[in-house]
């Protein structure tokens, strides 16, 4: 009995553990669901909104997808193109909110296309709020 529940607080405590490292990414109020970051761009490149958030040139995407410092991202806008840097047209970008400590921070644009061969994915970011 002693054992049992030694290895059930043992998986407990390790759910608990897992659950709290789990990316901070959200669609409006609403966790990102698996879906949803699973979604690929459809210019080519064919990049998962995970894949550009996780391995962002901007260090703070990749904080907040990893939910390091209290960091979070709101996708705002999934994949599109558009916008004022010579590659908007060409690739697609899915457009976040930063927030540090629930305050706004600062609005990317994490693009599909990586700045080199298994490199970190482009991103662009400006505060705007």
């Amino acid at each position: 009995m002693k054992l049992s529940r030694m290895i059930l607080s043992a998986f407990l405590i390790s759910t608990v553990a897992l659950s709290g490292s789990q990316a901070a990414v959200f669609v409006g109020d609403l966790p990102a669901t698996d879906q949803q970051l699973s979604a690929k761009s459809s210019d080519g490149e064919k990049a998962t909104i995970a894949d550009t958030l996780s391995n962002s040139i901007q260090e703070s995407i990749t904080n907040g997808y990893n939910s390091v410092g209290n960091t979070d991202l709101v996708i705002t806008k999934s994949w599109h193109k558009g916008g004022s840097l010579p590659y908007d047209d060409t690739f697609e970008h899915v457009t976040v909110e930063v927030y540090k400590n629930d305050v706004y921070v600062k609005t990317c644009h994490a693009y599909s296309f990586q700045t080199k061969l298994d490199g970190p994915y482009q991103a662009s970011c400006v505060k705007s709020k």
